[in-house]
Order: C-alpha cells, then structure tokens, then sequence
C-alpha cells in the first residue's frame, strides 16, 4: 500500500511517495520529478499531455502558463467559462503526473493529500479535490502547502519544548507566511494564522524581467521565449551577472547582458510585499516580541540572495533556527509524509479558514444581506448551523445560496459555492423553518445537512448543486426516526471494516451530527448518552491505534546481516525509534550493541539523543553516549536550548557559553547521574572561560568604552548612517544606539538619523 503527495504548483507540479520510512521524489518524470505545470495545445486546440519542457519547437504550440494562477484569479471572479478550461488543463497535467507513477508501481495507492495555497479558500479546494477525483486518487485530503513544508522539516520529532515556527512559502505564483506552533510533548501542528498574496510569486518577477529586457534590447515582447528569461532569473541567483545567449521564439538569438544588482532594482516592489507580508504575520499571531525558534522556508524564490538576506535579517533578530533545504521540493515530501501519518493516524495538523462562509438571506431591508456561518480564522474541521424559514406565503421552495467570502454588505460580493433547494410544503409566511447545518472538514470538502424544525413532514424534497450532502440525508430530511445504534453503526462501518483511522475519524465525526439531540428533543436525554458511549468508544479505538505505532519492538532491519545494516539510509524516524530502544534496553544484546554505531549513520544523531535525553531527564545510556562523543557541546547545547522560560537572548548566551566550557567539564555534566538541566543553564555560564574577541583588540562596554581602541568609519546616504570599519567590538553599543545589520552591504544601518562617535560611545 502507498500514501502519495502532490504539489500542484504554478510552475510545478511534484508527486512524492512514503517510501519506507522517508518521503521520496517519484523521479521518473519531467527534470528530477519537477514537471512543467504549463501545458501545450496544438494547432488543432488539442492538449498535449506531455510537459512543456519536454517538446521541440515551442513555436508550433499555444503554451498555457500559470495554470494555478489563473484558476485562483477565475474563482474569485465567478468566471465559470475560464474555470471549466483551467480545470481541465489542471486535470491533463496532474493526470500525466499520477498515470506515470501508477504505472511504475505495482502497489496500490490508498491514501494521497493534494497540496493548495494557504491563503486560498474553499472555491479553490473543493476545484482540487474534484481533480483528484477526476484522475483517479483515493481517500484525498487537501493541506495547506506551508504546512506541508512544515511536516517535511519538522513532524517527525516530538517537540521537547512549546515551539512557534514561521513558515514562508514564496512560489511561483503565490507566496503565504503561516505561524505555526506545537506543545511540548506533542507531533501535533496547529497553524495559529495566515497571511497570503495570491498574486505574488516567482512569474511576477519573470514578466517585469520580460518587459524590461524588451526594453534594454528594443525588442517587442512577444519575440521572448518566457522560459529563456526564467532562464537569467535563475542563473543571477549563483552569479553576479549574466551574459550569454538566449533563444528568441523565432529560434534566433540574442546576447544578454543583465547583473544582479540590475535585477534586485527592478523587484524592490516586490521584494517590500514580501517584507510587508511577514510583518503582518508576526502582528497577527502577536509575535512581534517573542520571536520565532524556527522560520522554514520553501520555494524557488528564497535561492535568490535578495529574498535570502530578507529571510536572514528576520533570522537574526528573532535568534530563530533556518530551515531551507529541498526549496523545490518540501511541499511535496511533506504531503507524502502527511499522507502517511493521516492513513496510520495518531498525529493531528490543522488547517485555517482562510475566508468566511455563509448564506445569502433575505431580511427587512433587501434580499442580498449576508449572514456568516463560519468565520475566517476558525480552525478546520468545524460544523456551524443556521435557522431559515419561508419569507412570503405559501412559499413552496427555499432556495439556499452557500458563499464564501467577507463581503458584509452585499451576499453576490462573496464566491457562489453551492446552491441548494428544500422542497417544503407551503404554509403561512414564517411557519416554515428547517435547519441548515454547514461542514468543513478536515479533509478538505464541505458538506450539507438540512433538516425541519418541529414538524419532520415540512421538508419534502432536498436537491443540491456544487455540494456533498450528508450521506443519509434523503432519510432524514423526510423525517424518518433514527433508530440505530451510534456505537454499532461505528463498529460495523469503521473496526469490523478495518479502515484508516483518518477514516474513522471522519465517520465517527458524521455520527456525531446524525444523532445529535437536537434532532429528536424529546429523547434528548437518551441520544446524549448515546454519544457518550460512542466518545468512549472512539477514543478506546484511537489508544489502540496509538499503541500499535508506538510498539516497543526494534525497527524491522536486517540486524543478522551486518554489510547490509551498514548500508541502511537512516533518517530521523529510525533515529528516534533506535534512541527509544537504546534507552528502555529494547531488544536482544546483540541488537542493542549494533544500535549506536546505526544510531551514528544518522548525520543529527545527537539532536535526536539529547531531544529524548531532555523529554525523560536522566537515562544513564544516553548520558554516556553523548558524554562519550566527540562533540559534547552539541548534547548539552540540545539540552540547554528545550529550558522553559528562558529569553532569546539568555538562550543564545548560554548556548554561545557551552563552547567555552571545556570538553571535559562538559563530559563530566554529561555523566552525572543526578544531572539537572535547568540548574546546568544557569551554572554553565559561570565556568566557561571568557569571551575572547575574534577581531583582537578589547571588546567595548558601556562601562570600559573610554578606553576602546578601535577605528568606525561613517558615511551617511540622505538620513541614515552607515558604519563599517571594526565594528565587532562594539555591536552591541552601536545595536543600543539604535543600528541593525545589513547583511547585503556588510555594515551597520542607522535609519533616519546621522551619528558620531559622541552618539556611540556616549
């Protein structure tokens, strides 16, 4: 059985598969699994299946770009017309992508999460999931495509200390900030917000560059092959300039000559976005003062300098860890890895409303008001309800329009999702009502439920356009009494059928608003009952599974064939799981002797040790391990970093001090079998030696600065003052005084005032 994962970018698109105990590229298609999202017509207006990047004679195709991209900016604009084409190319590409991969494989695919901008709504995420249906995927859920980056770099541990992680997702035609935190002692991922530009990405760079290329050369726009010009974007993120070649789209070519300096100008705009972006971020999750532990980082833009020195400043002033390898690919490993974790369950990712839903209504002043039922920023899954009645007499229909959108002032102002009529029997103005029941799940779909309120005969009839009704609802809408049992109905459809527990989930869930009091008030006090029994029955189900991931059993290698344990590709999974075993003496002798040389083939074995070593607080086996490792200071710097209730400054202090204490005071910490990790945090600083200045010469003080020998060159450009000259010794006055470091020019900024030596050194 295989669990799979799909970026669908806007410039492209990558499958992954849980390969093992890891998430792998499928490599078979496109450049190294990166397939062209772009799709070719031929003449005849016929889609051609094969990438883009693949064809000759690009001349001879109508070339459909930014696909995604399209398709957000269609659903905002109701375009029904441009929807159904996009959607369709939309299907062509990932189709490609999915058949090729179904046909390298014989084993079966049973679960895949299909991968969306964060800040995109559920207009675009029901188009998805519609496309994973037309091509052929099973047991789809929808993820967030920052989350999915944040599984990649960080699900599989458990988080030793509460964390707050920022992820920047800066595609090709879509660029979101999500905020993200986890409790200590928890895999779980709750994104706490989101803020996202759906016009913001990579080909917006491309078309300025296009244009201002036709412009240096007197060319029209149109004699541009657009990959040609993605082609200097690219190359000036390795070098200062380029200057080569390109190929025209009438196969001539023409020299270029075009810097970086040049190309960072010309996207300052665009740059000051991106800025503006994770400001808000950070005030909207109110972590301006406390900073991130982590940022991640994903997409092809943040490989260009300019985008990674914005990145870098952040880093610095929040002392934040930078995690941005695989920047094409994370997505992807990460949705496989999701996949994986959803079919096994036991591990809970949120996603956010990112725009509000609810109904047009009709109220005393027009028939376009607008009342929400699910606000943005709720978390999903999240099931809200709504009353409506009749508003004329014998009005025999009830139609229903489900929107999305924050327009409070006119209903049509919000994206049309669904349209739904209940069929009604025609009564006075008002003595009509039914219930309206809205749905997001997890997964990614929205459902229906419309039932009567008093007299079940009223409803007649429920017919649906655009939406999932809840399975059952014809029964029910009817008016027929629910004479199942929860509990039964739960046993029969989810642990006698052996499904997934994300599966299970989702029934159980559906269970829930089936037999929810409301429906039957006078047997309210038996159906709450009911429920109770099905609760217990769930989370007794849910232990279980729980118990089966967590086995206390050694991993399934090859422990009786030493060349072939020598090859095993270790990652952080099989780390964790080894670290468990050695430290609760998991195993046979044999096993447990080969255990921490295997453990060493994982290249942050020590991070994983330490983590563990911090979550139980003493294990003499791991202790010695990391006292008897050549690098000391990296377990005592993994321990001193999870401390509760430390700074960011007294962390990075403490943790610049563990490389001052010598190894064998660290060794001697690291044994001790009453070791305390929080007194260590305060007594390491008081036996590490003093801070030597690399710099040479005397570090400055506000206490010693009279006596600092040193030489600051100022210049100032318009209202700010720029200081270079040998600035190590005094970073930290010249930071009081206001000062930040530049990392693109290599100095110290000043911004809106000139100083001198007087404003520096007092």
């Amino acid at each position: 059985m295989n669990t799979i994962g799909i970026d669908f970018g806007t410039g492209n698109t990558v499958l992954a598969e849980w390969y093992g105990t890891q998430s792998k590229i499928y490599e078979e298609v496109g450049n190294n699994g990166l397939v062209c999202s772009d799709v070719a017509l031929n003449k005849q207006g016929q889609i051609i299946s094969q990438p883009v990047q693949e064809l000759q004679n690009l001349s001879d195709y109508q070339i459909e770009k930014f696909i995604k991209r399209k398709l957000l900016n269609a659903i905002d604009a109701e375009d029904q017309e441009a929807i159904a084409y996009l959607t369709e190319l939309a299907t062509h590409r990932l189709k490609y992508v999915f058949d090729s991969y179904t046909k390298s494989t014989t084993e079966k695919v049973v679960k895949a999460v299909l991968t969306c901008p964060a800040n995109t709504g559920q207009a675009y995420r029901s188009v998805l999931m519609e496309i994973g249906r037309q091509i052929g995927l099973p047991s789809i859920d929808i993820v967030d495509e920052p989350t999915a980056a944040a599984v990649h770099h960080g699900l599989a541990e458990t988080a030793t200390t509460n964390e707050k992680w920022m992820v920047i997702d800066w595609g090709c035609g879509t660029c979101d900030i999500s905020m993200i935190e986890r409790k200590q002692g928890s895999k779980d991922l709750k994104v706490v917000c989101v803020e996202g530009d759906n016009n913001l990405g990579g080909s917006d760079i491309d078309v300025l560059l296009e244009k201002e290329i036709a412009l240096k050369y007197k060319k029209p726009i149109e004699a541009f092959n657009p990959y040609s010009i993605e082609k200097i974007k690219i190359a000036l993120s390795s070098k200062e300039e380029f200057a080569e070649d390109i190929e025209l789209n009438d196969a001539s070519t023409l020299a270029i000559k075009y810097t970086r300096t040049e190309l960072e100008k010309l996207i300052s705009p665009l740059l000051d976005r991106f800025k503006i972006l994770i400001d808000k971020a950070l005030s909207s999750a109110k972590w301006q003062e406390s900073g991130v532990d982590k940022i991640i980082a994903t997409g092809g833009p943040i490989l260009m300098p300019s985008v990674k020195a914005i990145i870098k400043e952040f880093e610095d002033e929040m002392g934040a860890v930078l995690l941005d390898t695989d920047p094409l690919t994370s997505v992807a490993l990460g949705a496989a890895k999701l996949a994986e974790y959803k079919r096994k369950g036991g591990v809970l990712v949120t996603n956010k409303v990112s725009k509000s839903i609810g109904v047009r209504v009709v109220n005393d002043k027009n028939t376009d008001a607008y009342h929400k039922v699910i606000v943005r920023g709720e978390d999903r899954p999240v099931t809200r309800q709504v009353e409506l009645a009749t508003s004329i007499d014998l009005q025999d229909i009830i139609e229903i329009e489900i929107r999305e959108g924050d327009n409070d002032i006119s209903a049509s102002g919000n994206t049309l999702l669904a349209r739904l009529n209940a069929v009604v029997r025609p009564e006075t103005k008002g003595n009509i009502k039914i219930k309206l029941q809205i749905a997001l799940n997890d997964s990614g779909t929205l459902e229906a439920y419309i039932e009567p309120i008093s007299d079940k005969c009223t409803v007649r009839e429920i017919k649906a356009e655009g939406i999932r009704l809840e399975k059952g609802q014809k029964e029910t809408a009817t008016g027929e009494l629910r004479t199942e049992d929860p509990v039964s109905e739960f046993k029969t459809q989810a642990i006698e059928s052996e499904v997934d527990p994300d599966t299970a989930r989702q029934i159980y869930e559906r269970l829930k608003v089936k037999y929810h009091p409301d429906r039957q008030p006078d047997k309210r006090e038996y159906w709450n009952n009911k429920l109770r029994e099905l609760d217990e029955h769930f989370n007794e189900y849910m232990l279980e599974i729980e118990k089966r991931m967590h086995a206390s059993s050694v991993p399934n290698l090859p422990w009786d064939k030493p060349t072939e344990l020598r090859k095993i590709i270790v990652d952080e999974v099989i780390a964790n799981r080894l670290t468990h075993c050695l430290a609760n003496n998991i195993g046979t002798t044999e096993q447990i002797q080969l255990i921490p040389g295997l453990l060493k083939q994982f290249p942050d074995y020590r991070r994983v040790v330490a983590s563990y070593l911090f979550g139980v607080k003493r294990n003499p086996v791991l202790q010695k391990l990391l006292a008897e490792d050549d690098r000391p200071q990296v377990g005592m710097v993994v321990l001193l970093q999870n401390v509760q209730g430390k700074s960011i400054k007294e962390r990075h202090e403490v943790l610049k001090a563990v490389y001052r204490v010598k190894e064998e005071k660290l060794r001697e910490y690291l044994k001790d079998t009453n070791i305390d990790i929080n007194k260590l945090f305060d007594e390491v600083p008081k036996v590490a030696e003093v801070a030597k200045n690399p710099m040479g010469g005397n570090t400055a003080t506000p206490q010693n600065a009279g006596t600092f020998k040193g030489k600051l060159n100022y210049e100032y450009k318009g209202n700010d003052t720029i200081i270079t000259g040998n600035t190590y010794p005094v970073k930290e006055l010249i930071k009081k005084a206001g000062g930040r470091w530049d990392p693109g020019s290599s100095a110290w900024k000043i911004a809106g005032k000139h100083v001198t030596d007087k404003e520096i050194f007092g």
